[in-house]
């Protein structure tokens, strides 16, 4: 290669070799810092014009690298945009970290026939000079380009370091100033944080206050030197004792239920050790044999790293949790049947699919389809097909009381998780029981009527592990074929047959 490709200029300034790129170690860029604005800066599109009118060049640019691309910051003669860092001039200019000028691009290959912008004309001269903060971390470049091949002596050089001043002058204020708006913005929301949580506490503090004069609660503490208690009135009162009287803690301890004791035993016993606490609702039975549901609070004081006192708060939750029952009650069940709906049914056998040893197996998987349901709407009106329903449900309910879960999952049509071990036949036989007992007269307003029911049974390979999805389709493919057969019967699905989802003929139960 032609060494007039660029030439030493001053002391500063770069030779290139045969190959420009082929350095020891090459400049390794890393993501653009958080602080750069990446929004029109006046101030440093004054200094690059500056750079371009002092030169006398049509170009005058500040690049940042930005991982493997090149962001330009500041532009003078064309638009600010993005070019790849690799290979490029800028690139070298930053692995040397120092002055680098290229007199004429067009006698190295590398960068022969280079172009700022698509269609533009080729650059052929090129002075750049490395832009870095006080650690010598290099952000990027200051650089200067010509469409025709150009001289920068050292006096040039020496004019674009001080102008490279200037550049990384400006970029030093304005990393300092999103540092300071920052660190401002963090102070600001420190500050707002810290009266929210002074606000949410000085509240909580109210509404505490009122709670404890409204709901039965009360403050305790024990002394663990001798296990001696001290209570507010409203813990006596809680246990139905006497105020004042003096207490024992293994006697009040015996009024707790024997599940609930075991419980509280165990974390009060933890955070003694641990010199930690614990919250617990627990089931007590009252001096008076009533029984409630509390809620227990314990905290450990410490001294030396050792346990000497207990302290907390009891409260009367009974009507809480009475009502939480209701509500998962009414969230849970049908309100026409009282059967477990559609929701708790999905939910159920979906937990099923992942047993590992935690719930019981199952054994089969029933789907009931009631025969001429819509009839009874029809010709007695929905309060006769409302009692019809109730009935059904109770005659499940007596059939499969200990099943997993019997649910309604639609209008007229119900499923059985049925439990293992059951054996097929036994399965079966029950099913047989059902049909006839959900065939008997229904009694409603002084009239009788009768219905029927086809059912499709889905049986697990393996009780323990098997697609709840799959099987649920087997379930629905007999419960199809026990109604295309003629209704008021029942199908197994047989898992082995070759056709797909079909289901083995069962002969019809007797009305």
């Amino acid at each position: 290669m032609d060494k007039r490709a660029a030439r030493k200029t001053g002391p500063d300034a770069v030779a290139m070799t045969d190959d420009p790129m082929n350095f020891s170690e090459r400049f390794a860029a890393r993501p653009a810092p958080d602080w750069l604005d990446w929004s029109t800066d006046a101030a440093l599109d004054s200094v690059v014009e500056l750079a371009s009118q002092v030169f006398a060049m049509p170009f005058a640019l500040v690049t940042i690298t930005d991982a493997d691309m090149l962001r330009v910051k500041a532009s003078a003669g064309i638009d600010r945009g993005a070019l790849a860092l690799a290979g490029s001039l800028c690139d070298l200019t930053l692995t040397l970290g120092e002055v680098t000028v290229v007199a004429n691009t067009a006698m190295n290959s590398r960068f022969e026939g280079f172009r700022l912008v698509p269609g533009g004309p080729p650059i052929l001269f090129y002075a750049g000079i490395p832009l870095a903060l006080e650690d010598g971390e290099r952000l990027g470049t200051l650089c200067v380009l010509d469409i025709a091949p150009r001289d920068f002596d050292a006096a040039q050089q020496a004019q674009l370091t001080r102008i490279a001043g200037i550049v990384t002058a400006l970029l030093r204020q304005a990393r300092d100033a999103r540092v300071a708006a920052i660190l401002a913005e963090q102070l600001a929301q420190n500050e707002r944080l810290l009266r929210a949580e002074a606000a949410a506490a000085a509240q909580y503090k109210k509404m505490y206050d009122r709670s404890s004069e409204l709901a039965r609660i009360g403050v305790w503490e024990c002394d663990l030197r001798d296990n001696s208690l001290t209570w507010t009135d409203g813990v006596y009162d809680l246990f139905e004792l006497p105020r004042g009287s003096v207490i024992d803690r293994e006697e009040t301890a015996d009024l707790y239920l024997d599940g609930s004791r075991a419980e509280m035993e165990r974390l009060r016993a933890e955070a003694i050790r641990t010199c930690g606490s614990f919250s617990i609702d627990v089931q007590i039975r009252t001096a008076l044999g009533k029984e409630r549901w509390m809620r227990l609070t314990a905290d450990v004081e410490c001294e030396n790293g050792t346990a000497v006192r207990l302290f907390g708060s009891k409260q009367d939750i009974t009507q809480e949790k009475e009502h939480w029952d209701r509500i998962r009650l009414t969230a849970e069940c049908d309100p026409l049947t009282g059967l477990a709906n559609r929701g708790v049914f999905q939910a159920a056998f979906a937990d099923l699919r992942e047993w590992e040893g935690g719930a019981d197996p199952l054994a089969a998987l029933l789907l009931i389809d009631l025969d001429g349901f819509k009839q009874v709407n029809d010709t007695y009106g929905h309060s006769a097909g409302d009692e019809c329903l109730r009935q059904v449900a109770s005659r499940l309910r007596r059939t499969y009381g200990q099943a997993m879960l019997v649910a309604r999952i639609g209008g007229d049509e119900f499923a059985i998780l049925v439990r293992a071990p059951c054996a097929r036949g036994l399965i079966e036989a029950r099913v047989m029981h059902l049909l006839n007992l959900l065939h008997q007269p229904v009694l409603w307003d002084g009239q009788t009527f009768t219905i029927s029911a086809s059912i499709g049974i889905a049986i697990p390979e393996n009780p323990e592990f098997y697609d709840s999805s799959a099987l649920f389709l087997q379930a629905d493919a007999a419960l199809y074929a026990a109604k295309k057969a003629g209704r008021n019967g029942y199908r197994v699905f047989t898992a082995a047959d070759t056709e797909p989802l079909r289901a083995e003929t069962i002969l019809r139960s007797r009305a």
